[in-house]
C-alpha cells in the first residue's frame, strides 16, 4: 500500500494556512498579553477617586 503524503511545512492539517498568518497571530497574542498586563498594572496604581475610606476592604488576592 503506497501513502501520498503532503509536503513538509506549515501548510498541513485541516486548517492550512501561510507562515505569516502564524506570525501574524502569535504577534497579535504577544500584544493581547502585554495590553492585559500593563491596562492591569494602571489599574493598581490608580488613586482611589472617591472621597472618605472605601466601604470595602481591598482584596489580598493579588
Amino acid at each position: 500500500m503506497v501513502y501520498e503524503r503532503p509536503p513538509p511545512g506549515l501548510a498541513r492539517g485541516k486548517l492550512a494556512a501561510p507562515a505569516w498568518v502564524v506570525v501574524l497571530l502569535g504577534l497579535a497574542l504577544a500584544a493581547a498579553i502585554v495590553a492585559f498586563f500593563v491596562l492591569r498594572h494602571r489599574r493598581d496604581k490608580a488613586p482611589d477617586s472617591t472621597l472618605g475610606p472605601p466601604s470595602v476592604p481591598p482584596s489580598s488576592r493579588r
